[in-house]
């Protein structure tokens, strides 16, 4: 344990580097992975956009010796699609806390925030974010991130209309929805409604656009829509069920109102919960394998793609030789952090190198440079073993191949093949 925490110590800020796997021959080059996805019952889930943001603190104590501690804010932003397209409504929440693990088995917990979106029939994925504000500074990537997805069995878009002249109180129903029109009110260009909306006890209404809090808004004789200024609702207690008595107001009318529309997302029945889990998800400030692969001469070859914070120009180049070992078989995280210690972060790349264990970097920007070799399998602490091998310092020139000899960390159970 010991060796754990003074490897983390090291390791003040690791950032996970895209995964790159070299081949003997360039056409062999695996296909560049997407986006992360899994299957929850009849859905698609998949990470759409990931945001990190760091919070770093230097403190000094009485001998001026620095120490940098903080955390990570990892927001993730997920879309969920159903295989059939009139599911999608179907689909209510992810339960409160969603679990993934960072380095080390270290548990991180998300908490999910529904996404205003506008729910019309055209729309093709139901979307939420997940935000976690305490991860480790030294997490390079997130490992098994678990959730369940909340579906209920009937949901249907219901729209109900109201003409706005003519004898009240009116009545509509649909399915388990009544709404009651009670009052329409104009005067000096504004418009006011009162509406009355009820629904069984397994129901549970949704409104439609973010624009429409109350789910109401008028039609006009063209068929443009207007959006309430403002309004309130008020709670009713019926026998069975629920029911909320709605005001909505309307100003500064370019049109004359034909129509008043109620319109909601409704779903009932017991809903299920269908569970998933994400496959790795690297956090970024990553080398994309897009970005490394293109354009190098040499198919074993990474290029540092241009506008990192290692890219140089003109750039050296690092060859990497490991000793002993099946190397094909096994990833490793390479760890590059310039200049002197403490003063420089990690930055971590994910390899496997070729057969003969080499792998060579190229435009990476001169200077001192400190490695680290760990196993990429992110889920554990270091052995007392594995913590002695892979270490070493280089000085990058620019134009320039410099060769650094490394001892891979013995593998283990649970190494990423």
């Amino acid at each position: 344990m010991e060796y754990g925490r003074r490897t983390l110590g090291y390791l003040l800020v690791s950032l996970c580097v895209g995964t790159v796997t070299t081949a003997a021959e360039p056409e062999k080059r695996p296909v560049p992975p997407g986006a992360p996805e899994a299957r929850a019952g009849d859905y698609r889930v998949r990470v759409e956009k990931i945001v990190q943001s760091e919070n770093l603190t230097l403190d000094f104590d009485e001998k001026g010796r620095p120490a940098r501690t903080g955390r990570h804010s990892v927001y993730l932003h997920l879309a969920v699609e159903p295989l059939r397209a009139e599911r999608l409504f179907n689909i209510d929440r992810l339960e409160p806390q969603v679990l993934a693990f960072s380095g080390a088995g270290r548990p991180v917990t998300f908490q999910p925030y529904p996404v205003e979106q506008r729910n019309g029939p055209d729309l093709a994925a139901w979307r939420t974010l997940l935000m976690a504000q305490e991860v480790d500074l030294n997490a390079a990537r997130l490992q098994k991130l678990a959730g369940e997805l909340v579906v209920y069995p009937q949901a249907s878009l219901t729209t109900l209309d109201f003409p706005t002249t003519g004898k009240l109180p009116l009545t509509r129903r649909a399915g388990p929805l009544t709404a009651v029109l009670r009052e329409v009110k104009t005067e000096m260009g504004r418009f006011s409604l009162t509406m009355e909306v009820a629904w069984a006890a397994d129901v549970k209404v949704q409104r439609v656009s973010p624009e429409a809090p109350y789910g109401i808004t008028l039609v006009t004789e063209k068929g443009g829509v207007l959006l309430p200024s403002g309004g309130s609702s008020t709670g009713l207690t019926p026998k069975t069920g629920s029911a909320t008595r709605y005001t909505a107001t309307f100003s500064d009318l370019g049109e004359s109102p034909t129509r008043a529309r109620l319109q909601l997302i409704v779903r009932s029945g017991v809903p299920e919960k269908l569970a998933f889990t994400l496959p790795p998800i690297s956090l970024p400030d990553t080398l994309d394998v897009r970005d490394g692969l293109e354009g190098a001469a040499d198919p074993d070859e990474l290029q540092i793609p241009t506008g990192h914070a290692l890219f140089g120009t003109p750039g050296g180049m690092l060859s990497i030789s490991l000793r002993e070992g099946a190397f094909g078989q096994r990833s490793f995280l390479l760890g590059l952090a310039p200049g002197e210690a403490p003063r420089s972060a990690w930055r971590w790349i994910e390899l496997r190198p070729t057969a003969e264990g080499s792998l060579l970097i190229s435009r990476l920007r001169p200077g001192k440079y400190r490695v680290r070799l760990r196993p990429a399998s992110g889920s554990r602490l270091l052995s007392p073993d594995e913590f002695r091998t892979g270490w070493g310092e280089v000085t990058i020139a620019a134009g320039r191949t410099t060769t650094l000899t490394l001892t891979p960390p013995p593998a283990r159970s649970g190494d990423t093949p």
